[in-house]
This record gives structure tokens, C-alpha cells and sequence, in this order.
């Protein structure tokens, strides 16, 4: 069972380009696989993956199976569903008479597993969407933000060395954080 890393993300681009990315990750449950699309091939179990199948995929896509890629690939375990967050219809809402050459910012809120999905924030900005992401894990006492190309992560070992911004996006209180 992971540790789970809560993010807050805001993205900043054209319609044109970010409306589809958010329709499919809606429409099929998976942000990442929206942005970065993971080779199908390599969603089977490993453990029942031949030797040469994984020989195979670790020739075609530098990984031998679904988790390997996507750590590499995703910065994370698995994909997020965005639809606690955001939906198909604040999609049309926000986006209604608008051009698609016109910008809007979607905020998304979700969980992944272990880390906050950078190699994703890096595919975002390939495709001139801005982002600033921020990433909160308490289980293994990291938190940052990531903006710009750029990734702030910080250790802490109690509230204190939480950075003010980090302890307002998530609504951490001094009460909620248990001191040793």
C-alpha cells in the first residue's frame, strides 16, 4: 500500500490544446494516460508476461512492463481520475463562447502514489501549457510545488518546516499535525 501524495494543480493553456487532454482524461478516467499515453502492450501482469514479451517491450519502449514506464514516464505508480475535481460539465462551462485560441485555467485536485507526477508537469509544458503544481506527502515528510520547469521539494520534520504556501493549499493546522 502506497504512501499518497495529495496534489493541487493548476493548468493554464488554450483551449485548443488543453480541452481535449481534460475531455479524454474525463471520458476515460486517466489524466496521465491522456498526456502520455502508456504503450498497451505493457498493461498485462508481469507476472504472467513471457520472458519474451518482456524482452520485446523492454526493446520497443525501454521497459519490460507497466510499472517501470510509468515511474519513468509518469513520475508515479498509477494514473489519477480527475472527476472528484472537475467535470465534463465545468469543461463546457468554462470553455463556453470562447475561441479555441483563448486561455483558461483548470484547477484539478488528486492523489497518486508516492510522488507528485513531474515527468507529466514536463509533457504539459512540451505542449506550452503552464503549470504549478503543488504536492503534500506526510508519510514520507516531503511537500513542494513545482512551476515553471522548475521543482521546489522540501523535507520537514514537523509543521514548522511546512513553507506557509504548502500549509494553505492543503489546509494543514498545527492541530492536525502530530508532533513528536
Amino acid at each position: 500500500m502506497p504512501n499518497w501524495c495529495q496534489n493541487d494543480l493548476q493548468l493554464t493553456g488554450q483551449i485548443k490544446v488543453l480541452k481535449p487532454i481534460i475531455e479524454n482524461a474525463l471520458k476515460n478516467n486517466g489524466l496521465f494516460n491522456a498526456i502520455i499515453p502508456m504503450p498497451e502492450e505493457l498493461s498485462t501482469n508481469d507476472n504472467i508476461m513471457s520472458k519474451e514479451q518482456q524482452e520485446s517491450n523492454c526493446s520497443k519502449y525501454g521497459h519490460y512492463d507497466w510499472f517501470c514506464w510509468r515511474l519513468a514516464n509518469w513520475s508515479t505508480k498509477w494514473d489519477t481520475d480527475i472527476s472528484d475535481s472537475y467535470s465534463l460539465m465545468e469543461l463546457e462551462a468554462d470553455t463556453m463562447n470562447k475561441s479555441p485560441d483563448d486561455e483558461i485555467t483548470i484547477h484539478l485536485y488528486f492523489d497518486t502514489a508516492w510522488s507528485p507526477p513531474i515527468a507529466v508537469y514536463q509533457a504539459l509544458e512540451e505542449i506550452n501549457i503552464q503549470v504549478l503544481g503543488y504536492y503534500y506527502e506526510p508519510g514520507c515528510a516531503y511537500c513542494g510545488w513545482y512551476e515553471d520547469g522548475y521543482d521546489s521539494c522540501n523535507s520537514f520534520s514537523g509543521y514548522d518546516d511546512i513553507p506557509s504556501d504548502i500549509l494553505a493549499v492543503f489546509g494543514i493546522e498545527k492541530d492536525d499535525f502530530i508532533e513528536e
